[in-house]
């Protein structure tokens, strides 16, 4: 008997490889089994092209069983690299020869690049045209771009910026966004760059470089930092050289974190020796919407989406805020999602409970349109004033109030 079962063990021990030790044999046998479920629903994501929902289902499998050969083989295309961008300068003055180096990075994560089989590499102007695309059929580490186009020639002034697209050795490819941009500005005087273009709110070091091409002609400068609706936010101001660089450290003019899920356009002015004003090119900076997870729930809020005084009608200037609520209802598109609005306490309860409601609803009719999720995996309501999130006793506190609350609950199968 000893020997029969001694014999099942080893057989156990072929199908199933080393888990940790720490579990027991049942334990292992069920993490096993998890983990071929999981890999079961990447390979259908991955049919689907839907790559985000597939990159949650193969981290599952890669958790449960990090030794199984096919687990590997997916998770190290899908834990995927993101296109890290490096330029030598971020602008180039007068007639300085660009020069730009391309990384795939996979954040610590997969197994570097040797899994690449093919790749096509896109350079597009702020109109979204294809300037130069370059391709191959091996595995890279970097791509080189010297700022001309298809055509030979050199690429005006402008914003321009990357994309990829790889393939690997499973056979289905994986569309990959540039995190930078390159700007050329021969003819520009004052530039700022951000390259860390979404930031957590409450950070406490936002990094916007300055760029001038005789920092000593400077006798005063100004960082004009505005949010989505055009209200000047925070101020930082000096006198005498341009430093190369300035931090924001999160906060308005008051001293509070400014909310998350804003959009913040950065420009730098000045005036030079001989009494000339100038102002700089707009950089954007977007302060990341918090996704809380707790109980099986994804929930955040926004509190800067703009609607006309005392109705439900959106402001234009909201509509790239709901781009990216958007954007993450895409990435968890097997979720339902519920739209809770909220108003401060001015006016009567009843109307603010109404205004609530009605907001809500406008609010799921746009993300409805513009993420192409089924009606049915929406529903809405609204508290009016009863659930404030900071006193109403000032502008900032009745702001705060005046919110969207997402809630995103997973489809059980």
């Amino acid at each position: 008997m000893r020997k029969i079962i001694l014999t099942a063990l080893a057989v156990l021990s072929t199908l199933f490889p080393a888990a940790p030790q720490s579990m027991s044999m049942g334990a292992r046998i069920q993490a096993r089994a998890a983990a071929r479920e999981a890999l079961l629903e990447t390979k259908n994501a991955v049919r689907a092209k839907q790559f985000e929902k597939a990159r949650v289902y193969v981290q599952k499998a890669h958790d449960l069983n990090p030794t199984d050969s096919e687990v590997i083989k997916y998770y190290r295309q899908l834990a995927a690299p993101e296109l890290s961008i490096e330029p030598e300068a971020e602008i180039f003055f007068y007639n300085k020869k660009p020069s730009l180096t391309c990384t795939f990075r996979t954040d610590g994560k997969g197994a570097g690049t040797a899994w690449i089989t093919s790749w096509t590499f896109t350079v597009k102007s702020e109109s979204g045209t294809a300037v130069r695309t370059m391709s191959g059929t091996a595995s890279v580490d970097s791509i080189s771009w010297d700022g001309y186009s298809d055509a030979k020639t050199r690429v005006p002034d402008g914003r321009y910026t990357l994309e990829a697209d790889i393939g690997g050795e499973l056979g289905f490819r994986v569309p990959v966004k540039g995190n930078a941009v390159l700007v050329l500005g021969k003819d520009m005087e004052g530039f700022i760059a951000i390259k860390e273009t979404l930031f957590p709110a409450g950070k406490t070091n936002v990094l916007i470089e300055l760029m001038y091409p005789d920092r000593t002609r400077i006798v005063s400068w100004e960082v004009i930092i505005a949010n989505n609706s055009g209200k000047t936010v925070r101020s930082i101001k000096g006198s005498g050289p341009l430093p190369e660089s300035v931090n924001w450290d999160g906060r308005d003019n008051a001293g509070d974190i400014v909310p998350g899920g804003d959009i913040f356009t950065v420009m730098l002015t000045g005036t030079d020796k001989a009494g000339k004003t100038w102002e700089s090119n707009k950089d954007i900076i977007e302060s990341e919407i918090e996704i809380i997870t707790a109980g099986g729930l994804l929930t955040f809020k926004m509190s800067t989406l703009q609607f006309d005084i005392g109705k439900a009608v959106i402001q234009t200037r909201s509509y790239p805020l709901l781009d990216r609520v958007v954007r993450i209802l895409n990435k968890y598109n097997w979720y339902t999602i519920q739209i809770e609005g909220h108003t401060d306490n001015v006016g009567a309860d009843a109307a603010n409970m109404t205004l609530s409601k009605d907001r809500a609803k406008t609010v799921m009719d746009y993300l409805i349109s513009k993420s192409g999720l089924p009606a049915e995996r929406f529903t809405t309501t609204g508290a009016g004033s009863s659930k404030p999130v900071a006193p109403n006793t000032s502008d900032a506190g009745r702001a705060k109030n005046r919110r969207v609350e997402f809630t995103l609950t997973e489809i059980k199968k």
